[in-house]
């Protein structure tokens, strides 16, 4: 059974913008991989990450 990202949930959006389908390869099997992913993302983007816009603007 494929993956399939939801669209109208705020992960895929994330991952969208900010360009990570660099999964095609390794997709995670299951929500908690890519909210890992995210919260992994979130953090970076703290210390002046280039998604820093995206989750100003979410908040």
């Amino acid at each position: 059974m494929n993956w399939l990202p939801v669209n109208d949930d705020p992960i895929f959006d994330f991952l969208r913008r900010s360009r990570m389908i660099i999964w095609a390869n390794q997709q995670p099997t299951d929500m908690r991989d890519a909210r890992k992913m995210y919260v992994m993302c979130k953090k970076e983007s703290k210390s002046g990450g280039h998604s820093g816009a995206f989750f100003s603007a979410t908040k």
